[in-house]
């Protein structure tokens, strides 16, 4: 069953390139997937809710959450 993922504090480090998260909704990287580079209390707004089954981070600190509003298991 895909993981309740919420997403938060990414935080950049010196120049460049703001730090991203990519959420996919099949496991090992593959298919439909949201790019989120802020904070996001809930993934309802990228009509995201409870799909993701895999992660990339590219860059920054991540605080990644199960349940809406940073609750629940956050890691």
């Amino acid at each position: 069953a895909p993981i309740r993922i919420f997403v938060g504090r990414g935080r950049r480090r010196g120049r460049g390139r703001a730090p991203t998260i990519t959420l996919y909704d099949q496991p090992n990287y593959q298919g439909r997937s949201v790019v989120i580079d802020t904070d996001a209390e809930n993934l309802d707004w990228v009509n995201f809710n409870d799909m993701a089954s895999s992660i990339r981070v590219s860059g920054g600190q991540w605080e990644v959450c199960i349940d809406a509003s940073y609750r629940g298991s956050c890691q």
